[in-house]
């Protein structure tokens, strides 16, 4: 009986790679997303972004650009300061997200509007994208 079981599991992993090869999921259900993850330096010029601030930036923009939902990480940034030869460090919020990939490009464009007008002093928004097979 044990031949048939691995057999029977190869079998499943063949069908999975071949529905992978093809741009199919590998999981029953699932369909391909647009994984998205933003980078938020919280930084201002006399300390932190306050935190009722950065609530009133996710209910205000990322749940409205995100309205499937989001997951906020508490973060610590760091990057080589070339003018004082240094490693800083910054408090960041890491946000990630999945949604369907005809609306990632307009939601991420929403969210670094709305987090440049908040807070100006920041000179960019980290944004990482990556396609993946997704069900919720």
């Amino acid at each position: 009986m044990r031949p048939l079981s691995v057999a029977l599991a190869g079998l499943v992993l063949v069908a999975a790679a071949a529905r992978a090869a093809d741009g199919a999921c590998p999981l029953p259900g699932q369909h391909r997303q647009a994984s998205i993850e933003l980078f938020f330096g919280l930084s201002m010029p006399h300390g932190n972004l306050p935190a009722p601030r950065w609530t009133a930036f996710e209910d205000a923009v990322l749940a409205r650009h995100l309205p499937r939902g989001f997951t906020v990480f508490d973060a610590s940034g760091a990057w080589q300061d070339a003018s004082h030869r240094r490693t800083a460090h910054e408090k960041t919020k890491v946000v990630l997200a999945v949604l369907p990939p005809d609306e990632a490009a307009s939601a991420v464009e929403g969210i670094v509007r709305g987090f440049k007008a908040l807070l100006p002093n920041q000179q960019s928004v980290g944004v990482v994208s990556t396609e993946v097979c997704a069900v919720f």
